[in-house]
């Protein structure tokens, strides 16, 4: 038997090129969104959070102290 070597066609050629640019773009895309998007993104959603809470915080505290002093207003007026 005699050793043939294989070349392959344009189109095989073609379709691995392919194949490997679209592995790559992948690859890419994989990892700046993994490395850079991400990270920016959590920290953004970090802040808003913490903006959301210090909104209710306010609130409670509001509603608190509303409620302390209509409290205080309507204690000298208890019967019992």
């Amino acid at each position: 038997m005699k050793f043939q070597p294989y070349f392959p066609s344009l189109i095989q050629k073609f379709l691995m090129l392919l194949a490997l640019i679209t592995v790559s773009a992948l690859s890419a895309l994989f990892f700046i969104e993994r490395f850079i998007v991400m990270p920016k993104l959590i920290s953004q959603e970090d802040n808003l959070a913490g903006a959301a809470l210090d909104r209710a915080r306010t609130a409670l505290e509001n509603s608190h102290q509303s409620l302390a002093a209509q409290a205080r207003d309507w204690a000298h007026w208890d019967d019992t």
